[in-house]
This record gives C-alpha cells, sequence and structure tokens, in this order.
C-alpha cells in the first residue's frame, strides 16, 4: 500500500476580500420594495488539487495555484399587488448575474481538470488565466467520417491528436444569470403559492451520453443508438451514433456539451384554512390547514439528460458535468396542519 498524494509544507491559507454596495428601497408604504446589489470578491493563494507525473510516485497534490475573482449584481423586487379581506396576491422576483475569471495562475501555467477514464481520456475542464475556473476543454467534433467513425479537428494540423495541442475552450458550467419567480395569491380561506426557478446561459458537459458510443465495454446502452447508428450501404445523412464497433475513436468533445439552460417549477401548492373561529372548540384551537403540494414536478429545457440542475464531480473545477447522477425527485405531498 502507498499514499496516492502528496501536501507540501509550504502551503497557505486561502485569502478571500468582498466588498459590496447596496441599495434597498421602499414605495406605496412599502408595499413595493426592491433590493439591489453589486458584489466583488476576489481570492487570492487558491487551493486546488494539481495532477502529478508518475514519476513522482503520487497521482496528486494540493498548491496555492494562483487568484480568482467573482463580481456580479443581484436584485430583488418584491410587491403587496393586492391586499384586503377577502383577497391578496403577493409577487417577488429575483435575477442575478455573477461573472467567474481565473485572475492569475503560478508562472501562468494552465491547470487541467480532474483526470477521467470512464469512456475517453484525460481532464474535461481546464484552469486558464482569463476564463472561468473549469471552462470545458475538449476536441471539436467534426461528425461521423467516410467510414463511420467518430472524427476531430486537427488544430494544429500536424495529423496527431494532443491533448495540449488540440482542444479549445468549448463552454462554461457558469450561467449568465439565474432567476426565480415566487406568486402568492389569497382568496378567503384558500391559499395557492408557486415558486418558478431558472438559469440561463451554462453548459453541462453531458458524459452520461458518452456510455451510449462505448460499444466495447459492456455497458447498458440505449435502445435508440440499435436504430440511429451508422450502417453500410444506407443513407447515413441523419446518423447520430457512429458505425457499431468494438473498437472506437472517442474522446472527450464538444459533441456532448449541451445548453443546461431551464426553467424549472420548483413548488406549487394549494392550501385550505378551516374557518375554526366558527367552532365550539375555538378557545383551544387556532387553526386547522389541508394543504396539498408538488415539488420539481415541471422543467422545462432543451438538455437532453435527465436533469441539467447537477453537478455529478462536484463544485468549483468539476462544475457542470452530468454522469449518471441521480436527479432531483419528483415529490406529491398532502397533510394537514393543526395550530393549538
Amino acid at each position: 500500500y502507498s499514499p496516492s498524494s502528496t501536501y507540501p509544507e509550504d502551503l497557505k491559507w486561502e485569502t478571500t476580500s468582498h466588498w459590496d454596495a447596496g441599495v434597498d428601497l421602499g414605495f406605496f408604504k412599502q408595499r413595493l420594495r426592491i433590493t439591489a446589489d453589486y458584489y466583488y470578491k476576489k481570492t487570492t493563494d487558491l487551493l486546488n488539487t494539481v495532477s502529478l507525473p508518475s514519476s513522482s510516485g503520487y497521482k496528486s497534490t494540493v498548491r496555492n495555484i494562483g487568484s480568482i475573482s467573482n463580481q456580479g449584481v443581484e436584485l430583488l423586487i418584491e410587491g403587496d399587488v393586492v391586499q384586503n379581506k377577502d383577497f391578496g396576491l403577493t409577487l417577488q422576483f429575483n435575477i442575478a448575474h455573477n461573472k467567474n475569471r481565473v485572475e492569475e495562475l503560478a508562472d501562468g501555467k494552465d491547470i487541467l481538470g480532474t483526470t477521467y477514464s470512464n469512456y475517453g481520456s484525460g481532464s474535461i475542464t481546464i484552469i486558464r488565466e482569463g476564463e472561468p475556473l473549469g471552462a470545458f476543454y475538449v476536441y471539436k467534433d467534426t461528425g461521423l467520417d467516410e467510414n463511420g467513425s467518430l472524427s476531430y479537428e486537427d488544430m494544429n494540423g500536424d495529423g496527431q491528436y494532443t491533448d495540449t495541442e488540440d482542444r479549445y475552450i468549448a463552454g462554461s458550467p457558469f450561467p449568465d444569470f439565474t432567476y426565480g419567480l415566487n406568486c402568492g395569491i389569497r382568496y378567503k380561506n384558500w391559499d395557492f403559492n408557486f415558486f418558478l426557478q431558472g438559469s440561463q446561459g451554462n453548459d453541462v458537459f453531458n458524459l452520461s451520453e458518452m456510455r451510449n458510443y462505448s460499444y466495447g465495454q459492456g455497458m447498458n446502452i440505449e435502445r435508440k443508438v440499435y436504430y440511429e447508428s451508422w450502417r453500410e450501404g444506407q443513407d447515413n445523412s441523419h446518423a447520430a451514433y457512429p458505425k457499431i464497433n468494438a473498437v472506437g475513436s472517442l474522446k472527450y468533445s464538444d459533441r456532448f456539451i449541451e445548453n443546461g439552460s431551464y426553467l424549472r417549477l420548483k413548488n406549487i401548492s394549494l392550501a385550505y384554512n378551516l374557518p375554526c373561529d366558527k367552532w365550539a372548540t375555538k378557545n383551544w384551537l387556532n387553526g386547522i390547514r389541508i394543504f396539498v403540494s408538488a415539488q420539481n414536478w415541471l422543467t422545462l429545457t432543451k438538455y437532453k439528460g435527465v436533469d441539467p440542475e447537477v453537478s455529478s464531480k462536484g463544485s468549483d473545477v468539476n462544475a457542470g458535468i452530468d454522469h449518471l447522477t441521480y436527479p432531483n425527485s419528483k415529490t406529491l405531498s398532502m397533510g394537514v396542519s393543526v395550530k393549538f
């Protein structure tokens, strides 16, 4: 037995400086409320796992690799649109934009993300000055060749595919903005509420989909691959998958980068409050509430995977990678709440 990681003696704590400027406004006797914030956060001596050459005897180490910044704006608007004895309508809307950027790296050298050997070889992400942390660094897919095999662009024209010369930054797991809308409606003894949550502009690397291309690994492959794969002597203009063959040229490429934007009905609920003030037990019973609610019941997205709101490999440098992750569960709840 031997350790797989080593830790140098000159590690430093990460240091973060953060400043924020904001404003809170209230109008119409506080029935309309607005909160706006601008923030800037910079972290220096950033800690991250770094791969080591096999000749060192270790697979990885932890180092202070450089500095990173996050800056953005957040806006919250709340309003009591209507409030009277029988009817009430309350709305809450929020939107946020964050820009993530690697400011500086030791010696200015790129750092590759975690190495995966599930289907291809090498890493999927990179840490590079001037780019978002953990940007997708992959080969450029050029479709199926005349033999029905996957093909890639030879960036430097040397006739070979190399990880350092033929890959490019093809996307980022960080969204352009996130948003949400919460609506509450009250009519006499009825309460209705729903919450919408969304993300726009983020990419997802669909590592789960790559199993459908790994013909020689004995994995479960979806039925559609059989019908949509390249075939000899047929019109293959619409073939989605390469020729079924135990030997392939599978690499981590932009073929598996998808738009991860989504709009999700995160929660919806309906409740009825029994009029306990008319009951003989009103001296000891304060309220009975009957409710039904559903979570994650509807999601609108172009992402072809199971759930765009996932990150199988953790956050930061490995964010936005979906590898057979269990999705957010759809739940339906019913119950009674009694107050004494």
